[in-house]
């Protein structure tokens, strides 16, 4: 499907923006291929400081946000 946008671009002097996306889109799947049993460790796992501390920012922001939610669902 997106073959057929791909073609009526390049037919429409956008020829070299079509062949850079096709280039990076190979790229890509080559090398999730060629990666796909060695694939890197997930975020997690690499930074838990920052997953901490992205915790403990979104449930003081939940705790702030609580009240609204309660009062919205009292309207409905």
């Amino acid at each position: 499907m997106a073959v057929r946008y791909f073609a009526a671009a390049a037919l429409r002097g956008q020829a070299r923006n079509v062949a850079g996306d096709l280039r990076v889109i190979l790229r890509r799947r080559i090398r999730r291929y060629l990666l796909r049993d060695r694939r890197p460790e997930t975020a997690s796992y690499r930074h838990p400081q920052w997953i901490a501390e992205a915790r403990s920012w979104l449930d003081a922001l939940a705790a702030r946000s609580a009240p609204l939610h309660g009062a919205d669902a009292d309207r409905g």
